[in-house]
């Protein structure tokens, strides 16, 4: 029968039979997975952990811990051998005054067990022990994860790589993303001390970086034949729910969002700069759209070409009122060279982009429907990068800057209705009067101002290259250095996460071995590791970290050095456990 909860609060519909397997399973237990069976985000993360052969590779390859339930129930997951001889013990963990000796994947494990087989008291004292711990190796792993992107995809530098994944990413789309980021950051400071626009040049040199996905939502643009198209949408997105959120994209590279932003705030019109607003920015690499309506768009939107190409241009039909089936659309299409200038349409009308040769980049700045239901906290996010972010009074002015479609066939009363009440659902507000003439605007970026923006902006970055991505390389780290850590010389390496000992809320002996600047262990390591600390710590071999999380110091001690460390500190018991939240004094 499914268990009415697992711990205090958490509910679940896993069943206690599926609890009762993980017991026996262990690091190396090896698995099979089935073809893959899911959609969505789901189904990119199943792509990726399906690849696993054991358990401990499948957690290391993206799965969730929830995902090792789900599809050993399901049948998607199949247990091969190599389990433990007898179920986890949970007296063995309660024993424990830290989880560090316990690998990541035992302490997944030992979390599930608890859920469902400890009592009150135990539950609390090993569930306090195995979140920090969990915790601990969860920031580590990510440390040693950018490692490993680093060397994969040849970035010299592994702080480069963003530490956080997005669902929708794997780590060559993280590589890409984050060298993206880092240029999109150095074009905003350069613009930024010139007092200058930004130019086409610095955006194309971002959006060549940008790591895309294979979008397979997108159908309404695909070629016939086509599986997937490289798409992406920055901000604000809605779901089938009704319901609108900011799209990860946007939360992980704020700088790459301010330079898309900040881009066209630049080079709009003087006319409509003011007038424009925007939740969203659609990416497109490397596709011609086929022809098509956007779906639920609200008001007019931006759009401009970037890139060497030839043909791509944007065909478009102005009197579109949605009445025509799209195949009995005429032949006479707008066509506009929007590599030459910003184009304001309407995405609801019919669109498509013609065939071309060569590298070809769109974004579309546009505004998502149900806009006014995202929180006023998550507007602001967007507001801080670079969205002009729209009330339903903007909006309304907006939409009059385009004529209404007139329509390429006669309707009756009945059709007109249908078709007024379509677009109300869309956000227009029918009662607004358009003094507007034709359905899209053209702004010309050919002018002699833009040449000479351009001209400077290519002068400017002529002896700065811009980063690239290496060709995947196989890196040489293992599986184990990769996520336990690599092995080092025990001399060139002699700090480690593990070497350390509870002090409490308060240094009361050896205060003049107090290490300051890391927030936790982990990144006292590094330092201490680097020899960048005092030379007092470094000679006597151990020194007392404050952590910004527990709230309370700890001694770090080199190998063989821990009774030392003890005495230095005044410390009777090094497995005393203290009450996390307890408050740093002034003077500790």
């Amino acid at each position: 029968l499914p268990l009415a909860h697992i711990g205090a609060t958490m509910p679940s519909t896993y069943k206690a039979s599926t609890y009762a397997a993980t017991k026996f399973w262990q690091e190396n237990t090896k698995v099979k997975y089935k073809p893959n069976p899911k959609s969505g985000k789901s189904y990119v993360r199943y792509e990726s952990y399906s690849k696993a052969a054991t358990i401990g590779e499948s957690l290391d390859l993206g799965s969730k811990p929830e995902d090792l339930l789900f599809d050993f129930e399901h049948g998607h997951l199949e247990i091969k051998g190599q389990l433990r001889k007898a179920p986890l013990d949970l007296a063995f963990l309660n024993k424990l005054s830290n989880m560090r000796s316990l690998t990541y994947t035992d302490m997944v494990l030992s979390r599930f067990a608890v859920r469902v087989s400890a009592d009150g008291a135990q539950k609390e004292q090993i569930s306090a022990k195995l979140e920090e711990g969990l915790k601990e190796a969860r920031q580590a792993r990510r440390k040693i994860r950018k490692l490993h992107t680093a060397a994969r995809w040849g970035i010299e530098d592994a702080n480069e790589v963003k530490d956080t994944r997005g669902a929708w990413e794997n780590e060559e789309i993280v590589a890409h993303r984050s060298l993206a980021e880092l240029e999109a950051r150095d074009v905003m400071q350069a613009v930024r001390k010139a007092k200058r626009k930004v130019s086409d040049h610095e955006l194309l040199r971002a959006l060549r970086l940008w790591g895309f996905r294979e979008n397979e939502m997108r159908r309404n643009v695909m070629q016939e034949g086509v599986k997937f198209v490289w798409s992406d949408t920055v901000g604000v997105t809605s779901d089938r729910c009704g319901g609108v959120l900011i799209k990860e994209e946007a939360r992980l590279y704020p700088c790459f969002s301010q330079l898309l932003n900040q881009w066209l705030r630049d080079n709009m019109p003087e006319d409509l700069g003011p007038q424009f607003r925007w939740t969203s920015i659609n990416i497109n690499k490397n596709y011609a759209g086929r022809l098509h309506r956007d779906g639920s768009n609200v008001g007019p939107s931006f759009i401009k070409a970037f890139g060497k190409f030839k043909g791509g241009r944007l065909r478009y039909w102005p009197e579109d009122d949605r009445s025509t089936k799209l195949e009995q659309l005429p032949k006479t299409p707008v066509e506009t060279d929007i590599s030459s200038g910003l184009m304001l349409f309407d995405g609801n009308r019919a669109h498509e982009v013609e065939d071309f040769t060569g590298e070809r980049y769109s974004l579309v700045y546009f505004t998502a429907p149900r806009y006014w239901r995202l929180p006023a906290a998550s507007q602001k996010q967007l507001k801080e990068n670079g969205f002009e972010y729209p009330t339903k009074q903007s909006m309304a002015k907006l939409w009059t800057t385009l004529a209404p479609p007139k329509g390429y066939v006669k309707t009756s009363a009945a059709q007109k209705k249908k078709l007024r009440e379509s677009a109300r659902k869309r956000g227009k507000i029918l009662s607004l009067r358009s003094n507007a003439t034709e359905g899209f605007k053209f702004c010309s970026h050919t002018g002699k101002e833009k040449k000479d923006l351009e001209a400077k902006a290519q002068k400017f970055w002529a002896g700065r290259k811009p980063r690239k991505i290496a060709k995947e390389k196989k890196a040489n780290l293992d599986r184990q250095t990769i996520f336990d850590g690599p092995k080092r010389n025990k001399d060139d390496q002699p700090w480690a996460v593990n070497n350390s000992a509870l002090i409490g809320a308060k240094v009361k002996k050896g205060k003049n071995l107090i290490l300051e600047g890391p927030n936790n262990i982990v990144d006292a390591i590094q330092l201490l590791n680097d020899k960048k600390v005092p030379q007092a710590i470094q000679k006597a071999g151990y020194c007392a970290v404050f952590s910004n999380r527990t709230k309370v110091y700890y001694a770090c001690h080199k190998e063989g050095l821990r009774q030392n460390a003890l005495d230095a500190f005044g410390i009777k018991d090094g497995k005393v456990r203290v009450q996390r939240g307890t408050k740093r004094k002034a003077g500790a």
